[in-house]
């Protein structure tokens, strides 16, 4: 190039416009629907029927818990808003499903640990399902009263061949046999005893 177009180019002035803005930008609403349905199609890549079925259930019900469908005289369906989001918590939320969609892409693209993770959500040994799992097991029997109760703690107590640890419903102990023959492959946890 020569001295004399460098001279041309740098004497013409250009106005500036300001920061340049994407062109592409879209707004959390957008986002949101882009992450909703990039989460369910990673869903159904997943090498498990039952856990294509409960992630996609379990991430339906966490996007819906924050929208509802309400019908309007004229017959049209809207959605609206259940939970009111501010900013920093809709940032938050995001922040999240971004990174649940990385998880479910990992475990998609092999990586043991992230599928591992993804097959125990599933069949409730960790997480929100291990939770209502157990609860159910570990629910108090309603048909027993106070006095009943009274009575055969102290027949417990009173009798020669009495265990030290009270015994465990049926469910119960099958669960906890089953998870003791088959037990997590995980190495950063103990082994179930």
């Amino acid at each position: 190039m020569r001295l004399s177009s460098v001279r041309c180019l740098s004497s013409l002035k250009l106005k500036p416009s300001g920061p340049l803005q994407p062109t592409t930008a879209i707004n959390d609403h957008q986002e949101t629907i882009l992450l909703y349905r990039a989460l369910l199609r990673q869903c159904t890549y997943l090498p498990d029927s039952a856990a294509r079925r409960y992630m996609w259930s379990h991430i339906v019900d966490r996007f819906h818990a924050y929208y509802t469908k309400a019908k309007l005289p004229d017959g049209r369906t809207v959605i609206r808003k259940t939970k009111a989001l501010d900013e920093k918590r809709l940032a938050e939320a995001l922040k999240d499903a971004r990174k649940s969609l990385k998880y479910l892409q990992r475990a998609n693209d092999g990586h043991i640990q992230n599928l591992r993770t993804v097959l125990d959500m599933t069949y409730g040994r960790v997480g929100k399902r291990r939770r209502q799992l157990i609860s159910k097991l570990q629910a108090p029997n309603p048909l027993v009263d106070d006095a009943s109760v009274a009575i055969l703690s102290a027949q417990i107590s009173q009798s020669p061949n009495r265990k030290k640890e009270p015994e465990l419903t049926d469910e119960l102990s099958a669960l906890l046999k089953s998870q003791i023959k088959q037990p997590s492959t995980r190495f950063d946890r103990a082994p179930l005893r």
